[in-house]
């Protein structure tokens, strides 16, 4: 084998012609799949003799692992000594004895037979049993399915005729359309009743399918005349932000509070697109940081001149609460006298 010459095959070519000789040795059922035990026991006995000096001949389970679909790299070794156990004798598959089918009581005469004679001689289900030597359950079992009357007692299941199954199948619709005029869904049905829809899913599927209930169509939400709005909302702005400035102590004319007065929480902003004179209402009214500083300058002053207290600086800043950086139009309006 090692004077052969070097064959550049691909992985894929590769591993087919490896389970190609494991097929043709008769160690692969029809439809592909490897007969693992059988492959190991034969190449166990097959490089027995090598155990002594090569690696791989003491574990043979590279062997199925080599034969099935697999992403591994063997040694060129283990291809050798797959390529000696392939070429052993060994019995052809088709020849290996193939077990029989199991046959069962149901088809067989004899054992019917000794079942009617039993029941007549027998005085219990057990004694039965024992003669036959099945379990008792079988006994009952096949005793029922042919009526044979003996020590137990038959379960006869009690077959309706058709009147009395379409007098079911009618009940059974006339509670699904209950349901339906109570304004049940078809989900709700399921939830509330699953024994009913599950009754007719299985046994009326056609009509069940025919008289579902109608869908809950939302109703169309009634279109919004923008302009209409737009010349409310402007007029209203305007009266908010007057009655915003005129509260004590100040309050900043902002976009947010402008929304809370409205009642338009988060409302307002995202639709400014569409409302323009709104629009132009809010950035007429809307107070710069700047602006608000200097309404407050002037709300403090009024406070300190009702009590009769000397205008100071410190204590008009301190009172309006500003902070040390300052615009100079602030500074000269806290200076100013007026």
């Amino acid at each position: 084998m090692l004077d052969r010459k070097f064959h550049s095959w691909t992985h894929d070519k590769l591993q087919r012609a490896c389970a190609q000789a494991l097929d043709a040795k008769g160690f692969c059922r029809k439809s592909g799949r490897l007969l693992a035990r059988e492959l190991l026991k034969y190449s166990a006995d097959r490089l027995f003799p090598f155990r002594s000096y090569i690696e791989d001949a003491k574990n043979v389970g590279w062997v199925v692992d080599i034969g099935r679909q697999h992403r591994k790299i063997f040694s060129p070794m283990r291809y050798l000594l797959l390529e000696f156990i392939c070429k052993g004798d060994r019995m052809a598959l088709s020849n290996r004895r193939t077990s029989k089918r199991r046959s069962l009581l149901r088809d067989d005469a004899s054992f019917i037979d000794k079942l009617k004679k039993a029941a007549k001689t027998e005085s219990s289900v057990r004694a039965v049993a024992g003669r036959l030597q099945v379990d008792a359950k079988t006994v009952k079992a096949h005793a029922n399915r042919l009526q044979i009357e003996g020590p137990w007692k038959l379960e006869t299941r009690a077959l309706r005729n058709g009147n009395e199954k379409s007098a079911i199948l009618e009940e059974t619709r006339k509670e699904w359309k209950r349901f339906i005029e109570l304004g049940f869904t078809c989900s709700q049905i399921r939830k509330s009743n699953p024994a009913l829809y599950w009754r007719l899913y299985r046994n009326d599927r056609n009509w069940m399918k025919a008289h579902f209930p109608r869908r809950h169509q939302a109703s169309p939400k009634s279109r919004v005349d923008w302009p209409a709005l737009d010349d409310v909302l402007s007029v209203e702005i305007l009266r908010r932000s007057q009655e915003i400035r005129c509260l004590s102590p100040p309050v900043r004319v902002t976009l947010a509070e402008l929304e809370r007065r409205l009642g338009k929480v988060n409302w307002l902003r995202p639709r400014l697109g569409k409302l323009p004179r709104s629009d132009s209402a809010v950035k007429a009214v809307l107070e710069t940081t700047e602006d608000f500083q200097i309404r407050r300058v002037w709300h403090v002053k009024r406070i300190l001149r009702k009590n009769d207290t000397p205008l100071k600086a410190w204590r008009i800043r301190r009172m309006a609460g500003l902070n040390p950086n300052i615009s100079e139009r602030v500074l000269s309006c806290i200076s100013s006298e007026a």
